[in-house]
């Protein structure tokens, strides 16, 4: 609720910002009850490495073990199997979804009930992963709205770029563009449209980690310091294809999942 209206993110911005899919299955399963050496096997057989039974709180593996098992292996070898490739990819691809896009609110634990989706690799792009970071973020917002509620969880990256793009008030001035081109000597193509809050950046005319300051500027926000489409067409159409993939949808209104959170 701004005082020039409603406005939230939308399947558009996960897409157009992150380039996560927003069209595909839904991010949902069923998580049985599992002992730690049932996660133990599942870990070594999709991850490459069987933590120890202290690395597991509940139904989750702490991150400082999946850290130090990347630090151990920090690249392939030259002669790696297609199997060590898939565990290396397993181990990236469940850091980002448990610690980052599904973040909860300990800060050191990741879920998972997420590794075994993560276990077919030709099949995780067919996952709506943005609408179910979405759903996440939504329900995380709710509560961090309660007064009960210390922490948040859920993508919060998002949040930020979608209030840089949209409230000039809170976004810091772009200086200079970093070189995204190569990461590692490791050509890659095109980042989606966040990439390029990858930047220097000047807070001259703004303000950062002042809480106060933050809230007199929202509750004080004039019909010209929010930009409602910041997306023109020209930025659309130059967009790598994933991220316009699912531009048909992005004004749906229908449910949208991640597990148990239905929004």
């Amino acid at each position: 609720h701004f005082r020039t209206g409603e406005a939230t993110i939308t399947l558009q911005d996960v897409e157009i910002l992150y380039g996560l899919p927003v069209k595909g299955n839904p991010v949902v399963g069923y998580e049985p009850q599992r002992s730690v050496v049932d996660w133990q096997n599942i870990c070594q057989r999709l991850l490459g490495f069987t933590p120890h039974p202290q690395d597991f709180k509940h139904s989750s593996l702490k991150v400082s073990a999946l850290n130090a098992h990347l630090r151990l292996q920090p690249r392939l070898p030259d002669l790696a199997t297609q199997d060590m490739v898939n565990e290396k990819a397993r181990c990236y691809m469940f850091w980002m979804i448990a610690g980052l896009m599904l973040a909860d609110t300990s800060g050191g634990l990741l879920k998972l009930m997420y590794l075994p989706m993560l276990e077919d690799i030709t099949a995780v792009g067919s996952y709506s992963w943005g609408s179910a970071t979405l759903a996440y973020l939504y329900r995380f917002l709710c509560k961090a709205s309660q007064s009960t509620q210390n922490e948040i969880a859920g993508f919060l990256p998002l949040l930020q770029i979608w209030a840089w793009e949209r409230v000039t008030v809170l976004r810091p001035q772009i200086v200079a563009q970093r070189d995204t081109r190569n990461i590692f000597h490791v050509g890659l193509p095109r980042g989606p449209h966040a990439a390029r809050w990858f930047a220097h950046f000047s807070w001259t005319d703004t303000t950062k980690h002042v809480l106060r300051v933050f809230r007199d500027a929202l509750d004080s926000m004039t019909e010209d310091q929010f930009i409602w489409e910041p997306y023109s067409s020209d930025i659309i159409e130059s967009l790598p294809e994933y991220c316009r993939f699912g531009r048909d949808i992005w004004r749906a209104r229908v449910p949208i999942f991640c597990w148990d959170v239905v929004e």
